[in-house]
């Protein structure tokens, strides 16, 4: 038997939601428009999943025809359902496309906006026609039965609560955005590429050249081998940066060929990627562990006057390192190989260890904030998740 209430819902309502067709809850529109003065939408305008533009709305994209719709329609993208391509717009406009323009009758248009993102509704909208290109069949979709609240204030708390939460989700999403943004202008601005003798942005204080040196001025390959003070516990992925948790007890005399990978030294790692074109060198910021033989380390020659953030983020940067690199590696299938003595001898400009330490700060300090709204994304993209799923039958 189906169930007639959610799991979850406002203190104060208690009677049974009763049964409705889609098509009883909306009415689709379909009266079209090529009118130049109305704003235009398409799918590349809307943020898959978030229900927010991806961007300003426009004027003059297209002289195509589009479905007319109004300020807090509801805009379903019926191609490939499974995109989320959903929108409740704050203006009139024509949307230009494979939508459905949606207006509920006499339902709480914020309940009916949640609805179409409730599992049960996103069942039925993926029950497509069509495989290389899917579509939604209305048909079907019209036809399909809901429980829907009696009380229109029980459709109002809930429509009002979740959409409360997306509002917190484009916030957080735009400060993600504009952190991530940062850092990356940033990374362009702070270090200094090709013929240049001191970086686009300098902070207070700092006014003198870098320093021509050689990398061989600043680390040297060390060939330390695991003499048995590290275990399988120790391993480091260098991909990664993290320690494994090897399933599989390497010999001890398998143990001994690895690498002594300590805090601040790099490894080069030479997959080519569409990121890295000669592979990467990464740098040891978890701790002193074992790499795999395949890997060359290089050590610092002055750890001491090294700062750790700064060489993390510049001696995997491909914008400096990928030119650095194609110089010094040779290539074969699938990898490339680090031509020791050559990386040793490739110049390169060097500041001085306290500017080191204030862009390496800065540096992390972004990466910190950026990995704070990640997890508050996370957090509440999952508490709205729970909402569609105990607050709609």
């Amino acid at each position: 038997m189906d169930k007639r209430v959610p799991k979850v819902r406002f203190k104060g309502f208690t009677d049974d939601w009763e049964q409705r067709s889609f098509d009883s809850l909306v009415r689709r529109k379909s009266a079209t428009s090529n009118d130049k003065n109305l704003f235009k939408i398409e799918y590349e305008d809307i943020v898959p999943g978030l229900g927010i533009m991806n961007g300003a709305p426009k004027l003059n994209i297209t002289e195509r025809k589009g479905i007319l719709f109004q300020q807090n329609d509801i805009l379903f993208g019926k191609l490939r359902p499974y995109l989320k391509n959903w929108l409740i717009p704050s203006f009139r406009g024509v949307a230009i496309g494979d939508f459905w323009v949606l207006k509920p009758v006499k339902t709480n248009y914020l309940f009916d906006y949640y609805l179409i993102q409730s599992e049960r509704f996103q069942s039925n909208a993926n029950l497509s026609t069509g495989t290389k290109m899917p579509r939604s069949d209305w048909k079907l979709v019209s036809k399909s039965q809901y429980r829907i609240p009696t009380n229109a204030d029980e459709q109002k708390n809930i429509g009002n609560l979740i959409n409360k939460l997306e509002n917190s989700i484009t916030l957080y999403q735009r400060k993600l955005e504009l952190y991530t943004n940062l850092k990356k202008a940033l990374l362009q601005r702070v270090f200094t590429v090709d013929s240049e003798k001191s970086p686009k942005i300098r902070f207070t204080g700092f006014n003198d050249d870098w320093e021509q040196v050689k990398f061989g001025d600043i680390y040297k390959k060390v060939n330390e081998k695991n003499n048995m003070d590290f275990s399988e516990n120790d391993i480091i992925s260098v991909a990664n940066m993290y320690f494994k948790n090897e399933n599989k007890k390497p010999t001890a005399d398998y143990m001994r060929t690895y690498n002594v990978f300590r805090i601040k030294d790099i490894a080069f790692e030479g997959n080519k990627s569409k990121y890295y074109s000669h592979g990467r060198f990464k740098e040891n910021i978890i701790g002193d562990g074992i790499v795999s033989h395949v890997f060359d380390v290089y050590r610092p020659l002055n750890p001491d006057n090294h700062d750790i953030n700064f060489w993390n983020y510049r001696i995997s940067d491909e914008r400096i390192m990928g030119p650095v690199l194609s110089r010094v590696t040779t290539k074969s299938t699938m990898m490339t190989n680090l031509v020791a003595k050559d990386f040793l001898k490739f110049p390169t400009l060097l500041p001085s260890f306290s500017e080191q330490r204030r862009i390496g700060l800065v540096l992390l300090e972004m990466d910190d904030l950026v990995q704070k709204y990640q997890k508050q994304l996370q957090q509440i993209t999952q508490v709205k998740s729970f909402l569609l799923r105990s607050m709609f039958v």
